[in-house]
């Protein structure tokens, strides 16, 4: 099987995920972004700690510039090998770069 858009939306984060997969030999080749929702949680808690005006600008920020803190927060990982034994490592952060490879 091959994905290029695989997407799971949680309260915690969302992940991305990419690549191929193997049914028969139980082996999978993924790239796999977990991008963490706390750009909201942060602009809340603004609004009941320091300011509602604050908080309230914060978030209407947090949207209008697409979760920029959850973006810069995200990592990426490399999922590959057997389903028993995987191998992850995480990667460097920009996915569209060409030739990305796992952080050293």
């Amino acid at each position: 099987m091959d994905t290029q858009d695989f997407q799971m939306n949680g309260a915690a984060a969302k992940v991305a995920i990419k690549g191929q997969v193997d049914l028969i030999e139980e082996r999978q080749a993924l790239t796999v972004r977990v991008t963490p929702v706390i750009g909201e949680s942060i602009s809340l808690g603004a609004a009941l700690l320091v300011n509602p005006a604050i908080g309230v600008g914060m978030l209407i920020g947090q949207k209008a510039l697409r979760d920029p803190l959850d973006r810069m927060l995200s990592q990426e990982y490399s999922v590959r090998g057997s389903w028993s034994d995987p191998k992850i490592e995480a990667m460097n952060r920009n996915l569209n770069t060409p030739g990305n490879r796992p952080a050293r």
